[in-house]
């Protein structure tokens, strides 16, 4: 059964909202009649489309995807990285955007799984790392290098298929 959701995120400095999907094989975004994923700047007009489309959207609490701080990071050349929850929810939205899409974004997992991994273990979820430890990854030159291509394709794609992104 599909289940939809509000995704609410910051990029340059604006908050907007946009229709996530899970299903038990796979998530994603919701795309209008053009092809695109409709970005919203307020609720009001997010709850209106999806009941134009006959969607019931779960609107408690979503939580705010700055991608502002990904986006600064991704164009700066620092080797120290402060937010690796941001950078795998970057991640995840961009391959979310990317397999409802039929997009590209991370398509070299081969090159890719192990920075993927890095990022999950630098968030230090409660239930991978013991109390009162933490992890910070190591990272190479050519590591560092690799994640901001990704992410930065990652951006691209954002722009080509969010609608007023």
């Amino acid at each position: 059964m599909r289940k939809y959701y509000v995704y609410w995120y910051r990029l340059y400095r604006e908050e907007s909202f946009l229709i996530w999907f899970s299903t038990d094989d796979k998530d994603g975004f919701v795309f209008d009649q053009n092809g695109l994923i409709p970005s919203f700047k307020v609720i009001e007009e997010l709850q209106e489309f999806a009941a134009e489309k006959q969607i019931s959207v779960d609107a408690e609490s979503p939580n705010l995807l700055d991608l502002d701080i990904v986006n600064s990071w991704v164009n700066e050349t620092s080797n120290e990285i402060g937010n690796y929850d941001s950078l795998l929810e970057a991640w995840n939205l961009f391959d979310d955007i990317s397999i409802s899409a039929n997009g590209s974004f991370d398509a070299d997992k081969e090159l890719t799984n192990n920075i993927c991994n890095k990022i999950f273990s630098g968030c230090n979820l409660p239930a991978m790392t013991p109390e009162e430890k933490s992890f910070t990854p190591s990272w190479t030159k050519k590591e560092l290098k690799i994640l901001r291509e990704t992410l930065k394709s990652g951006f691209q794609l954002f722009k080509e298929k969010v609608k007023n992104a």
